[in-house]
């Protein structure tokens, strides 16, 4: 999947491009300013030396067979708002310099060096990225009436395909683990507002659960769970549901949704399940 997005500097949208990963793009286009040589490079530099910000916001996530259609679409598109981009084409020709080539194992090590070393310049691939409320009507105006053909469609269901239900590695967890020990929740001490709660419980109305669904909650409540606790003591359930009302009620400190996934969580670990 590609990213269509923009730079600007909380104003002025500046740069229309298209990249697979945002946080390494934007990176690289702050770094590169230093250089000066191209239009885009000397604006974002300018904007950083008076004390501004770039800006990035997505416009489109699209297919990868229609990213170079899809930005020329977006200039051209931005262009007609009146924006003055600082773009050097129409759009569609760019390309990764390491296109087809790869680092080898020094070059990978030496970059990995340095990565640890450099303080990171964006705490996430998101960060900075509120498109105003008026963007956001221009891209709707826009967007309307664009039908995603089902020749996309399953284009765009092939790429995904797979990449739900992969098991990671013990080392996989362990890391994610430690990266968000410490780190509470952005949710936490927040509250959905009265308008939001209306709009979830109005896009549920109606929907129905799917025969298959219904059989596979069903199969998995005839389940005994055999989970071990912290202290080594061995406790039975009958069903899922009635271990995560036994955490409910006792208050205890364990995600029953990882410990369901993943088997193990703070010190609680699923032994066994056996069909009743």
């Amino acid at each position: 999947m590609t990213f269509i997005y923009t730079l600007s500097d909380g104003e002025n949208i500046r740069y229309v491009g298209k990249t697979k990963y945002l946080d390494r793009r934007l990176y690289s286009h702050l770094h590169e300013s230093k250089l000066k040589r191209t239009h885009k490079q000397k604006w974002i530099n300018k904007v950083l030396l008076n004390g501004g910000k770039i800006i990035m916001e997505i416009l489109e996530i699209c297919d990868d067979d229609y990213a170079n259609q899809n930005e020329i679409y977006w200039i051209e598109q931005i262009k007609c708002w009146g924006f003055d981009l600082v773009n050097i084409s129409s759009g569609g020709d760019g390309s990764c310099g390491m296109l087809g080539k790869k680092h080898s194992k020094e070059t990978k090590k030496l970059l990995s060096e340095i990565a640890k070393k450099r303080k990171c310049l964006i705490s996430g691939w998101n960060k900075g990225m509120k498109m105003s409320e008026e963007f956001r009507n221009k891209i709707s105006i826009t967007s309307k009436g664009r039908v995603v053909s089902q020749e996309t469609r399953k284009k765009i269901s092939k790429s995904l395909s797979g990449r739900v239900g992969k098991r990671l590695t013990d080392e996989q967890k362990k890391k994610i683990s430690d990266a968000k020990k410490g780190k509470e929740s952005t949710f936490k001490g927040k509250k959905h507002t009265s308008d939001t709660i209306k709009k979830m419980s109005e896009k549920k109305l109606g929907t129905k659960r799917s025969e298959d669904s219904i059989n596979k909650q069903s199969e998995k409540q005839k389940l005994i769970w055999i989970i071990q606790t912290p202290n080594g003591d061995i406790l039975n359930f009958f069903g899922y549901n009635s271990f995560k009302d036994y955490v409910l009620k006792n208050k205890l400190d364990v995600s029953v949704t990882t410990l369901k996934s993943y088997g193990k969580n703070k010190g609680w670990s699923v032994i066994k399940k056996i069909k009743k």
